[in-house]
């Protein structure tokens, strides 16, 4: 009979995979799945990577632990050499007896009584997605090897499912992109002056790059066709009167400068994430204008370089 819910809870499950269900809800019924198979377990969670290395918590259950949300608990490898070895080897570890066993984040161990904990790897094709812990409020939960692998059979569920909405997430952000495409495409076939096309290139990038600090440096022909600063984005936080001004006071010379070179020379864009750590670009510019990293990207007409675009 327990054999027969099981099944039914892992066909359940898959059905929900391949219907258009959230992905918070898919693994919402994996966690609750879990938690009764295993009922000795008093809390079950799924972690999700951060950009900062740590790993946030997304579902659960119970939602509430401690008087905290289960997203306002953070597992941090510094301190937690048990989720670091998970990540690492990529393979579940069960602690039966968290006294004898110094890798779990003490201040968990301590704060809500664990005796025993197990944890395992959200992973697909050995690509890590996550973690999943589960844990007793005081009372070991004497886990069978049997039941760590049911737990696991429903944790490559969840991977499974992590994988099908990144595929799905990958899928429509190309199409978006392909879409972003053919607008400015559209947009500048029909753009009559340099100004309007400038201010039609200005509006794409800062929709891509989520930024209205951007300046566009031409080629100015009444100048012995040096590059000059000649216009900044309307939405910057500069004015553009400001922006030229210290331009001026900084005497930023492109014939002289190495990114501007560099960027002509290739006929290439250019990223630097750490402008002053770096010694090709302007560092007084950097400061005078805040700027802490840098793109510059090369306007090529006809093999020739008309200016750049930087931000």
């Amino acid at each position: 009979m327990k054999e027969q819910t099981r099944y039914s809870r892992l066909a359940n499950i898959t059905k929900l995979i391949n219907t258009k269900l959230e992905l918070r809800e898919v693994l919402q019924h994996v966690t609750t799945a879990i938690s009764e198979e295993i009922v000795q377990c008093d809390s079950v969670g799924i972690y999700l990577p951060q950009e900062d290395g740590t790993f946030r918590g997304y579902v659960g259950k119970p939602e509430l632990m401690n008087g905290m949300t289960l997203d306002m608990h953070i597992i941090e490898t510094e301190y937690d050499l048990l989720a670091k070895e998970v990540i690492e080897t990529q393979k579940t570890i069960y602690i039966p007896d968290t006294t004898k066993d110094n890798r779990p984040d003490p201040r968990a161990v301590d704060g809500f009584h664990i005796k025993s904990l197990l944890v395992l790897p959200i992973s697909y094709e050995n690509e890590l997605f996550g973690l999943v812990f589960l844990f007793d409020y005081g009372i070991p939960m004497n886990l069978t090897e049997s039941e760590i692998q049911t737990v696991e059979a429903y944790v490559n569920m969840a991977a499974v499912a992590i994988q099908n909405a990144n595929n799905l997430t990958h899928k429509e952000n190309l199409i978006a992109e392909k879409q972003l495409l053919l607008d400015v495409t559209r947009d500048l076939s029909m753009c009559s002056s340099m100004q309007e096309g400038i201010d039609r290139c200005f509006l794409y990038i800062a929709k891509v790059l989520n930024t209205d600090n951007i300046g566009a440096h031409l080629l100015d022909p009444l100048a012995g066709r040096r590059i000059k600063p000649a216009k900044l984005s309307k939405d910057s936080d500069w004015t553009e009167a400001a922006w030229m001004e210290t331009h001026h006071k900084v005497k930023i010379d492109p014939e002289n400068d190495a990114v501007f070179q560099e960027v002509i020379r290739t006929k290439k864009a250019i990223l630097i994430p750490d402008a002053l750590e770096d010694d090709r670009p302007n560092h007084e510019a950097c400061e005078k204008f805040g700027i802490k990293g840098l793109f510059m990207l090369p306007l090529v007409s006809m093999g020739s370089v008309l200016g750049v675009i930087a931000w």
